[in-house]
Parts: C-alpha cells; sequence; structure tokens
C-alpha cells in the first residue's frame, strides 16, 4: 500500500519533531549520510543504529509484547515505537536519494490456544519518507500476522515496498528525512493462553541516484566541427 500526500500530519511529526533536540548523532557512509536524535524514545526499543555501507542497522534488544492470559479474557497487548531520521542526504553534489527499503525479521511463540477465537500475534511497518525541500510524503505499510498455536519459536519476515524518492518527489530529493514505526500485537482469548512476538533486526537500505555527468563546454563545438569536416571531405571525394 502506498500513499502520497501534501498536508498529512505524519510530516510535520517527521519532519520537525527531531529539530527541537541537541542530541544529534551524523554518520555517513560511501554516499548517503544520516542525522538523528539518539535520546529519542524509540531507541528504548530499536537500540541505536549502525551504519555499514550506506545501510542502517538495528539489534533492538527488548523489541517485544506478549499476552500471558491469567483471567480468562480477552486480552491484546501492544508496543510501539517510531524511529525518525531528521535528515538522509546524498553526499554527491546534485546527488537524489533513489531508494529506501526496511526489511526486518524477528520471532514469535502462540501456545495454550484451546478454543474460542483464534490466539493471535502481529506486526506492522510502516515506512514515512518526507522531503525536507517540500512538504511531500510518502508512506508505506505492510503487515505480518500468524494465528493459533505455532509449534515452538517461529521465525517472521517483514519487506517494505521500495519508496523512490527521487521519482516520488516533484521537488529534488536529495535531502529527506525517514522514519521507521513498529507495532507489535499479542492477543490471547482464553485462560492458560499465552502469546509473544519480538523484533531482532531491522534494516533501512538507501541508495542515491549520481547527477547526469554534464558535456564539457567545448564537446559540442568539437563534435559540431568535426561534423562539418567529414562532410567537407565528402564533397571533395564526389568532386
Amino acid at each position: 500500500m502506498k500513499l502520497k500526500s501534501t498536508l498529512a500530519v505524519v510530516s510535520l511529526l517527521l519532519i520537525s519533531t527531531p529539530m527541537i533536540s541537541n542530541a544529534m548523532t551524523l554518520n555517513c557512509g560511501p554516499n548517503i549520510c544520516y542525522q538523528y536524535d539518539e535520546t529519542q524514545a524509540a531507541a528504548a526499543l530499536f537500540g541505536q543504529p549502525t551504519l555499514i555501507g550506506d545501510a542502517m542497522r538495528f539489534l533492538p534488544p527488548n523489541f517485544r509484547t506478549e499476552s500471558n492470559n491469567i483471567l480468562g479474557l480477552p486480552l491484546t497487548t501492544t508496543a510501539s515505537a517510531n524511529f525518525i531520521f531528521n535528515q538522509v542526504w546524498a553526499i554527491t553534489p546534485g546527488a537524489e536519494i533513489g531508494s529506501v527499503q526496511v526489511s526486518e525479521t524477528g520471532d514469535y511463540n502462540i501456545s495454550g490456544d484451546t478454543g474460542g477465537n483464534p490466539d493471535t500475534v502481529g506486526v506492522s511497518l510502516w515506512t514515512m519518507v518526507a522531503n525536507n525541500a517540500s512538504t511531500e510524503v510518502v508512506n508505506n505499510i505492510v503487515n505480518f500476522s500468524a494465528t493459533g498455536n505455532s509449534a515452538g519459536t517461529q521465525i517472521w519476515t517483514l519487506q517494505g515496498n521500495s519508496i523512490n524518492p527521487a521519482i516520488a518527489f516533484a521537488a529534488s530529493a536529495h535531502n529527506v528525512a525517514i522514519g521507521v514505526q513498529n507495532t507489535l500485537t499479542a492477543t490471547t482469548d482464553e485462560l492458560g493462553g499465552d502469546a509473544w512476538i519480538q523484533k531482532k533486526f531491522t534494516v533501512i537500505v538507501g541508495t542515491d541516484v549520481p547527477p547526469p555527468v554534464p558535456l564539457p563546454p567545448a564537446l559540442p563545438l568539437m563534435l559540431s566541427g568535426l561534423g562539418l569536416l567529414g562532410a567537407g571531405i565528402r564533397r571533395r571525394r564526389r568532386n
């Protein structure tokens, strides 16, 4: 699902919220730089990112939710956080951010589901890219869910759809903001049910699109001159 809006409230949160912090961290790879607030609340669940090449990677320390049903009543628990990179830009002058994609993995377990409504776990991944040169915003949401007894711990994976700011935005996408939001959910319906889900890894891969290499100013004149010279030679041969 891909949504584009120039008046989204999320754009205000995405762009303006980090700007009030005095704890900005800057990491630059071969082609892309990332700036973010290392003290933002989401760091407690996401952990601090590590730059490897041009990709930002998280190893969350405790991004987990569990529904342990001891009352026999429907019980839902959630854990949610939104990590924001307030500025992400291409190092090459004039280049634009050409692709942003987020991939995640983790594990889950559902046990003690004996009837009634099925016990479930789920995770949503919401990627938000905003253009710092305009009010343009692109959002992408993907989801995972599992239902019923899982027969032990299982692995889940999510991959967001690739967002191409250079194409999506009318203004230059040289400098963008990126937000990654996760919501984990676990629901049990009956006494003795237990369901948990956790996130263990996130990677944000960004690429830049180098600007076209301009021709040297003298090259068009030289090519034109060579063309005229060739035409003159052909005329002399005919004569």
